[in-house]
């Protein structure tokens, strides 16, 4: 399985770090004292969620249509957008990443 290693100091609590790779573009941040990571694109309509803002309990909010995403398991928290508007309303959850942290480094299986 790929992975992406970063340093524990290279990732301050509130800020994200994206990793535009070949197959993949991925998203690290460290919230609340823990490290996430997520794909960069938001599910509901690929709008860019890794510029999205980070909410309590684990959470972040995508700036195009303000769904919001658990960042611990993907699902989401909230959907804003009328049930009415089926097509426009649906998403499905936001892909997460396992991180493994050794002594100095946060592993990123993806």
């Amino acid at each position: 399985m790929p992975e992406i290693t970063i340093n524990q100091n290279e990732l301050n609590e509130g800020e994200k770090q994206r990793f535009e790779l070949p197959d993949k573009d991925i998203t690290a941040t460290k919230w609340e004292g823990k490290v996430f990571a997520f794909n960069s694109k938001c599910p509901h309509r690929k709008g860019p969620i890794f510029m999205g803002k980070l909410r309590p309990n684990s959470c972040i909010m995508c700036p195009s249509h303000r769904i919001i995403f658990s960042l611990i398991d993907g699902h989401v928290i909230s959907n804003p957008i009328p049930e009415s508007m089926k097509d426009y309303h649906d998403t499905t959850d936001l892909e997460v990443f396992q991180i493994n942290k050794s002594e100095e480094k946060f592993i990123i299986n993806y």
